[in-house]
């Protein structure tokens, strides 16, 4: 049973850069995998750009651990202006709309 998730953690942006090494070890054996197939090149454009991704505002993040420990999850996005969220809706640019409609 060690290979179950057990505990999800919502992580501040300076920790989450913190766990850098055990993020790029992750996202490694799991993106460079089928259906991905993504190469070295693009793990290390991963972790090149954690320090702008974590720099946006409304950035957030959450890890998740084994029994063990080990990290076997992360997710991470931030706010975007302009967007729909929980029915709540602000100005789109241009004059569209986000449903595709002028």
């Amino acid at each position: 049973m060690t290979g179950r998730v057990v505990a999800v953690e919502a992580v501040p942006a300076a920790r989450f850069l913190g766990l850098v090494d055990e993020l790029e070890t992750l996202y490694g054996a799991v993106f460079t995998r089928p259906p991905w197939n993504e190469t070295a090149d693009t793990v290390r454009a991963f972790v090149a750009r954690l320090p702008a991704d974590t720099a946006r505002p409304g950035f957030t993040a959450a890890v998740m651990r084994n029994r063990a420990g080990a990290l076997t999850g992360f997710a991470y996005g931030c706010t975007t202006p302009g967007r729909r969220c929980g029915g709540l809706r602000q100005p789109e640019p241009d004059g569209l709309s986000l449903d595709g409609r002028p």
